[in-house]
This record gives structure tokens, sequence and C-alpha cells, in this order.
């Protein structure tokens, strides 16, 4: 049995589809890979308070570790070569958490097939990000930055384009 969505369901997956699609525009001097991480991480996030009703960005996380369509999506991913010099490449930081008196503490990928681990890690630099520890003139940050955005885009790909698919038979 098929459910029908309400009006403002269908309006927040079209908002989820064009956030994801503003994160995939081609860089330029204006819009860089910090504007389009930003872009990608408000879609990662209306989706995943969407899906997992949480108001709390940390409690999201957790049951998105969890996620069927984010797992699967991980498993297929991982074959791929350029996927995983791309989770290796991540692997190799440990994340400081930039907020004042955690300084020390670091998120560290231990386990590359723990997608749950990837998720926290590249959730740390998101927040490092959007607190203002993140420089876009910072070689090793902008690293951080485009290693989290391509992991976490070609994870979420699949769930944009089952919404794509459910918008646009009903938008």
């Amino acid at each position: 049995m098929i459910v029908p969505m309400s009006r403002s369901d269908i309006t927040k997956q079209a908002l989820i589809v064009r956030w994801y699609a503003r994160s995939q525009k081609h860089q330029t001097k204006s819009f860089n890979i910090f504007d389009k991480i930003i872009s990608l991480w408000v879609a990662f996030n209306s989706w995943g308070t969407f899906v997992t009703k949480q108001s709390n960005d940390r409690k999201m996380i957790d049951e998105l570790r969890n996620n069927k369509k984010l797992l699967d999506s991980y498993a297929v991913l991982k074959r791929e070569d350029k996927f995983r010099n791309d989770i290796s490449g991540f692997a190799r930081y440990g994340i400081l958490d930039m907020r004042p008196s955690y300084e020390d503490r670091r998120t560290r990928i231990e386990n590359q097939n723990d997608f749950g681990q990837i998720l926290d890690a590249v959730y740390q630099v998101r927040c490092n990000l959007f607190h203002g520890q993140k420089d876009i003139m910072n070689p090793h940050d902008r690293e951080l930055v485009e290693l989290s955005f391509r992991i976490l885009g070609n994870v979420l790909k699949p769930v944009i384009e089952e919404l794509n698919n459910i918008c646009h038979d009903s938008c």
C-alpha cells in the first residue's frame, strides 16, 4: 500500500533535491568547495531530519549511522576504487574537535568499513566548518572539506535520485 504524501512532504523533498543540485554546481571563484559542502549539508540535514524526525543534529547522525539507504549506498560505493581512495585519504586524518576545551579530542576512522565512523568524521568536519574553524585558504582544511564533500555527496546521491523521481511524479 502506498501512503499518499502531504503537500508539505512533497515541498520538503523538492527543497532537498534543489539543495543537492546546488551542491553539484561547478566550482568558481565565488562558489568554491566550502560553498558546495554547505549546500550539500543543507540537503543532507534536511533529509536526515525528515526521515529521523530528530530535531537534534547529534541524535539525527546517530540514527543515520544505521540507515538502510545510506548503508546500502556505502556498500555499493566501497566497490569503486576512487571512492575507496577517498575513504583511505580521509581516514589518514584524525579530525580535531575544535570547540573550546575539546581541542585534544579527535574523531578517527579506525575501520573504513564502518559507515558510522565515516559519517561521524564527516560530521566533525562539518561542525568545525560551521563553527568557524575551517579556513578556505588552508590547504589541509580544503582537502578535508573536499574529501567530506565527495564522500557524503556520493553516499547521498541514490537517496536524492529516489527523491527526485518521487518529486518528478508528484510536484
